[in-house]
């Protein structure tokens, strides 16, 4: 796919906000005509606004952003990550002509895979261990380790905690986005063209809950065989090459 005319749109995951996006937003912006990061309500600059608990409000949400921005007649595509593919599996289903592509990374879906393959025990067993860090550095260099399988960058950890020491998240609204995520279900079709990119060691989502999501859609999946559940963030390029190399 020529990303050269294409509007890119980001949509993140659980507890995140849009400027962790990092280099990889950096990178996008040199292939496509435009990259766009949509905020969740309850983080980041919608620190202010309370999370949705159901998957179809975020939706809702995000779209009126979205079609301020995109122009009739742009080619469009939409990159999300866990929580954030599970918005956009909802959002294509329902508005199939709003983008050209949708690209999710290392999701899941209540119908299609269990409990410990959606979240495995490793991720349950760091996220419940962040209750006890005391300081924003501790809880985000505590979800790099989880996310990442490469070494722990502190500048990006230390981005992160800035970030949070900003906008200071609002524990409810993380479990309000946590429910929504559990109660999340695939919807039974959908039109629009789906890539699926899957990290085969992610730590955090079971990559059979890719793989159950692709045989449900009959959609491309990719696998990278050695990055973690943020997968665009242990090998940016990898992504961005795979957006090029998908063919409508």
């Amino acid at each position: 796919m020529d990303l050269k005319n294409v509007n890119c749109f980001l949509i993140r995951g659980l507890g995140r906000e849009l400027r962790q996006w990092g280099k990889f937003k950096g990178l996008l912006e040199k292939e496509c005509a435009s990259v766009h990061c949509l905020e969740l309500p309850g983080f980041g600059s919608k620190i202010d606004e309370e999370s949705p608990s159901k998957i179809g409000d975020y939706v809702d949400n995000l779209r009126s952003e979205f079609l301020e921005i995109q122009s009739p007649g742009e080619q469009s595509i939409i990159c999300s990550v866990s929580l954030g593919g599970m918005i956009t599996l909802d959002w294509l289903n329902r508005y199939p002509s709003d983008f050209d592509l949708g690209c999710v990374m290392n999701s899941s879906a209540g119908n299609l895979s269990g409990p410990l393959e959606r979240l495995t025990l490793e991720g349950f067993t760091s996220m419940a261990g962040t209750l006890s860090l005391k300081t924003r550095r501790e809880i985000e260099r505590n979800v790099f380790r989880l996310v990442s399988n490469r070494y722990v960058d502190e500048k990006t950890v230390d981005d992160w905690a800035h970030y949070s020491e900003e906008y200071p998240p609002e524990r409810t609204n993380f479990f309000k986005q946590l429910l929504a995520g559990m109660l999340f279900r695939a919807p039974d079709s959908i039109q629009t063209p789906l890539l699926l990119l899957a990290s085969k060691r992610d730590r955090m989502v079971d990559v059979k809950c890719s793989e159950d999501l692709a045989t449900h859609y009959g959609a491309t999946i990719e696998y990278h065989l050695d990055a973690g559940h943020e997968l665009w963030l242990d090998d940016p390029r990898w992504v961005i090459q795979r957006l090029q190399n998908f063919n409508l």
